[in-house]
């Protein structure tokens, strides 16, 4: 258990020394423990979203996936970002923590109640009565994480991202274990609602087994605090909205059945970006952070976080483009057929979110949240306006498009805004996706060559899509790399820790 500070309302918290020249081997560290947390979960999760695919059918996923969009669109007005602000203060105060700790409770507590209330209208917009009940259990999660132990964000400050991740784990094992175990006594949707809040529940249990902090009421450094977090909240609002704009028009179109699939195909497609990306900069954040003051180091070290996202997400999106039926079939199976065409849009589209997200961590380290905030707003405002006339055009397929479309115009954009008001150039961001393009591009060709039509063995196709697309990847990635002379990145990280493992 991490040591708690004393009872002194104003005391600075210890944080751990950090060396400027050891940013790059904290970034790969920093990034491996919360990409591996994540995958781990992810694992863990996908376990339980095939289990429950087979267990139950599209119509109960579309209920739970209408009553989670309200929840969700709430739960983002108190996406404050309290971890964010005590990461990037120099030297927090208990202060400071109690205080980021009574915010969460108080907005856990109104947003529950605003839940309970806002049900009834959700009902009446998706046509689907069942929602009710559900929205009304789901709001208690809301109450239940605002409780949740905020001495857990010592671990990230202090770059301590072992005990992180075994929190993460914890709580994910847990959930899986209760969520599971209702589906399978309960046979419908309600093992998935109440195994989300058991779930919730036990997560903030197990935040006070692991740390011995324990938060008090406060609210002394509140303003400070609301500083900070009122742009972090405009950005969560926007990011939820380019997010999840796309599956309130669909669920106003349709039913629960075509919902559930759409809802599969959509968080299947943005897996990059949910666990590779995001759990990537909760690593690299504390690290940016220690560097903001020096510009040549920032810049570096961004490009560096910027090209592993592309390393590994852009192949990742398109390969899930181009064996989508295969793999909704041999995962999901053949009830989940409907998915197939949106998946093989949405995921070129979640290649292009995992881009645009790893500019967050840096924009808001150095003090540009304005211009993030401006960013998402313009990405929602032309989801807002393309995606309704996407859909009456080309219904729910229609708007798996429109999102690609509006992906592709913002990537460049967002890098030229960025090369404005940070010292990342737009030519260098360019770059960096641009080498990693070239294979990407010709893993697409070969196995879109390679495909064997004719074999009615989905299984056995996906993995000889898969074989064919990673060695073409990562054959042609070294042979660039080593073209290029070896430039600093991802492959020269891997060499070099592969090299001191085998001692050549």
């Amino acid at each position: 258990m991490a040591d708690g500070p004393e009872d002194k309302p104003n005391q600075e918290l210890p944080t751990k020394a950090f060396e400027s020249h050891n940013a790059g081997r904290e970034l790969l560290r920093g990034s491996a423990w919360m990409v591996a947390m994540r995958w781990a979960v992810k694992g863990i999760g996908l376990v339980s979203t095939v289990l429950f695919a087979r267990l139950l059918v599209p119509a109960d996923f579309g209920v739970v996936a209408m009553a989670l969009l309200l929840v969700g669109f709430l739960e983002v007005f108190t996406l404050t970002g309290p971890d964010l602000a005590l990461i990037r203060k120099e030297n927090p105060t208990r202060d400071d923590y109690d205080t980021a700790w009574t915010f969460e409770v108080l907005k856990g507590a109104v947003l529950a109640g605003l839940v309970f209330l806002a049900a009834p209208f959700a009902s009446d917009y998706f046509q689907e009565p069942r929602v009710v009940p559900v929205i009304q259990v789901l709001g208690f999660r809301a109450l239940a994480g605002g409780l949740e132990n905020i001495g857990i964000v010592m671990y990230r400050r202090d770059l301590d991202f072992a005990r992180d991740f075994r929190f993460q784990i914890y709580k994910k094992l847990l959930s899986f274990g209760l969520a599971v175990t209702l589906v399978v006594v309960l046979r419908d949707y309600w093992g998935l609602v109440w195994g989300m809040l058991a779930g919730r529940l036990g997560g903030v249990a197990i935040s006070y087994v692991m740390h011995s902090y324990r938060p008090r009421f406060c609210l002394r450094s509140l303003r400070e605090l609301w500083s900070f977090s009122q742009w972090v909240l405009a950005i969560e609002i926007m990011r939820y909205g380019n997010q999840r704009l796309d599956e309130f028009i669909v669920g106003g179109l349709v039913g629960a059945s075509r919902m559930g699939s759409y809802h599969i195909a959509s968080d299947m497609s943005l897996t990059p970006s949910t666990e590779f990306v995001i759990p990537m900069t909760r690593g690299v954040y504390p690290v940016l952070a220690r560097l903001k003051e020096d510009p040549a180091a920032l810049a570096k070290n961004y490009l560096r976080v910027l090209d592993t996202v592309a390393l590994f997400c852009l192949p990742f999106g398109v390969g899930m483009s181009v064996v989508a039926h295969d793999l909704v079939v041999t995962v999901f199976g053949w009830k989940w057929l409907e998915a197939v065409p949106l998946m093989v849009w949405l995921s070129l589209f979640g290649s292009l979110a995992s881009i645009l997200l790893s500019l967050q961590p840096l924009l808001l380290v150095i003090g540009k949240a304005k211009v993030l905030t401006g960013i998402r707003a313009l990405q929602l405002a032309a989801l807002a306006a393309l995606l309704p006339l996407m859909a009456t055009h080309g219904g729910i397929e229609g708007v798996a498009v429109g999102r690609l479309y509006v992906g592709l115009a913002l990537v460049p954009l967002s890098f030229l805004i960025l090369g404005m008001v940070s010292p990342v150039t737009f030519g260098a961001s360019m770059g960096v996706l641009f080498w990693r393009l070239l294979p990407t591009a010709a893993m697409w060709a070969a196995v879109k060559a390679t495909h064997l039509d004719g074999l009615d063995l989905p299984a056995a196709t996906l993995a000889m899509d898969s074989a064919v697309g990673a060695t073409v990847y990562v054959l042609l990635s070294l042979a660039i790399w080593w073209a290029r002379g070896r430039p600093e990145g991802p492959e020269r990280q891997i060499f070099l820790i592969l090299r001191s493992r085998l001692r050549w």
